[in-house]
C-alpha cells in the first residue's frame, strides 16, 4: 500500500533548523580569526544548510476517514519519518 501523503518531518525540520543556527555561529565566531577567502566561503556555503535547502520530505502520511454501514464515523491518522524516530498517531470513532 502507498502512503497517502508524504511531508516534511518537523522533528528533522527543527534539528536542521538548530544545525542552521550553529553553522550561523560559527562563520560568526570565525569572523577575523580566519583568512577573508575562508570567511566568504564559509559564508556561501551556509545556504547548504540551510533547513530550506537540508530538510527532504521524509514524513510518511497514512490516513482514513468515513462512515461505515453500522453507522459508526471514523478517522485515524498515522505518520512515521524514514530519517528520524518520529512518530505520531490518531485514532477517533463515535456512533454517528
Amino acid at each position: 500500500m502507498g502512503a497517502d501523503n508524504w511531508a516534511i518531518c518537523p522533528k528533522c525540520k527543527a534539528k536542521a533548523i538548530e544545525d542552521h543556527d550553529k553553522a550561523i555561529q560559527s562563520v560568526s565566531d570565525a569572523y577575523g580569526k580566519v583568512s577573508e577567502e575562508e570567511y566568504a566561503e564559509m559564508k556561501a556555503d551556509l545556504h547548504k544548510t540551510a533547513p530550506e535547502n537540508s530538510v527532504g520530505v521524509t514524513l510518511r502520511e497514512d490516513y482514513e476517514l468515513g462512515i461505515d454501514e453500522d453507522g459508526t464515523f471514523e478517522v485515524s491518522f498515522h505518520a512515521h519519518c524514514t530519517e528520524c524516530e518520529f512518530k505520531f498517531s490518531y485514532k477517533h470513532e463515535e456512533k454517528a
